[in-house]
């Protein structure tokens, strides 16, 4: 099954029309029409999209060996937006990681900074009972 044919056949199963899956691509019905014929070839930022939007991981869009990402020879050539899955899910861990340091590095900045704040505070008032220690009871 080649892999406008396995787009068609999700896009089915889950009884979406073109349009539906065009919409969800951000692309014409006309484009659409033309991806699931295989008459375009698709890149692999959009194939990633699809996943995404059928909720697979990419190699189950590619489960079958027969599975071609372009119909043309020339197009077979190692280019930039050809990685390999796994040098993708590779780079998206790598992202995933470091966003997660730079949350919690953030994170860390922020509890630091309410810890000085909460002592600045401890000061204060240790000041201020120290302070009223001092004066006698006011009489009303």
């Amino acid at each position: 099954m080649t892999l406008p044919e396995k787009i068609k056949a999700l896009r089915k199963q889950r009884n979406w029309s073109q349009e539906t899956m065009a919409i969800k691509l951000n692309i014409s019905l006309n484009s659409y029409g033309a991806l699931e014929r295989g008459e375009i070839d698709i890149k692999f930022s959009r194939i990633v999209e699809l996943a995404r939007i059928f909720d697979l991981t990419i190699s189950d869009l590619f489960n079958d060996d027969s599975v071609s990402l372009s119909r043309r020879k020339e197009d077979k050539r190692q280019r930039l937006d050809d990685i390999s899955i796994e040098d993708y899910h590779l780079l998206e861990f790598q992202k995933y990681k470091l966003e997660l340091e730079a949350k919690t590095k953030s994170l860390e900045d922020y509890i630091e900074r309410q810890q000085a704040v909460l002592q600045e505070r401890e000061r204060l008032i240790q000041f201020l009972e120290s302070s009223i220690k001092g004066f006698p009871p006011s009489t009303a």
